[in-house]
């Protein structure tokens, strides 16, 4: 089984090396790294919001009243709702950091091209329309075109 891992690492290894030294791989994989550790933190709110425990769910009603569950809930909406925003900002300054050039400026510059790129959707109340950016562009539906975004 060691020289199946060895073989393995012989043949792979050099194609993992360049792979990491590949400056746009490299920002996607800092841009989900700098992201990842606000969606685990989103995520224990929605695990301590729905853990399976028998009687859980009473105690929590009882100690902090009956729509407990929602304060949990807004962390982790808030945190899985706009990480294509993270993964912009983790992505430029990564990428930008590598091709030397100010890094605050490429992630304005990335997210005001983010907001430019999502398509705006409209609708009518009393014969005046209005226009608004769609949450679901922000959450994961959108991380293709802030990648792209923030490439450029």
């Amino acid at each position: 089984m060691e020289k199946f891992f060895e073989g393995l690492q012989n043949k792979l290894g050099p194609i993992a090396l360049k792979l990491n030294e590949n400056k746009y791989l490299a920002a996607i994989r800092d841009g989900f790294m700098g992201a990842m550790s606000l969606l685990i933190l989103g995520s224990l709110f929605l695990l301590f919001a729905n853990l399976p425990i028998p009687g859980y769910a009473d105690m929590m009603a009882n100690l902090f009243g009956n729509n407990w569950a929602t304060f949990f809930n807004v962390p982790y909406d808030v945190t899985m709702n706009i990480m294509t925003l993270f993964v912009i900002i983790g992505l430029s300054r990564s990428l930008a950091k590598s091709n030397g050039i100010d890094d605050l400026g490429a992630v304005l510059w990335a997210l005001i091209g983010f907001l430019i790129l999502t398509p705006i959707s409209s609708f009518e109340v009393n014969e005046a329309t209005s226009a608004f950016l769609p949450m679901a562009n922000f959450s994961a539906s959108g991380l293709f075109l802030g990648m792209l975004a923030a490439r450029y």
